[in-house]
């Protein structure tokens, strides 16, 4: 169990720190302001991107205008 929130914890401050250095938080302070929140992790956001940067993804489906539209589109 002690394992599981460490490793846990690490991958929030993974997920954290790709979104800082890749300039996410900015795109997403931005949405904040027009959206509520829908419930999606810090770490579903960094999930998103860094697949979608990695795989060098061009085109995406998105259904929904919530916060995580943002992070595809900068993505």
């Amino acid at each position: 169990m002690i394992l599981t929130k460490i490793k846990k914890k690490f991958y929030y401050l993974r997920a954290k720190y790709f979104l800082k250095k890749e300039k996410f938080f900015d795109i997403l302070d931005l949405s904040k302001r027009n959206y509520q929140t829908t419930g999606v992790e810090l770490t579903d956001y960094f999930i998103l991107a860094s697949y979608i940067k990695k795989n060098k993804i061009n085109s995406v489906l998105e259904l929904g205008t919530g916060r995580s539209t943002f992070v595809i589109a900068e993505a």
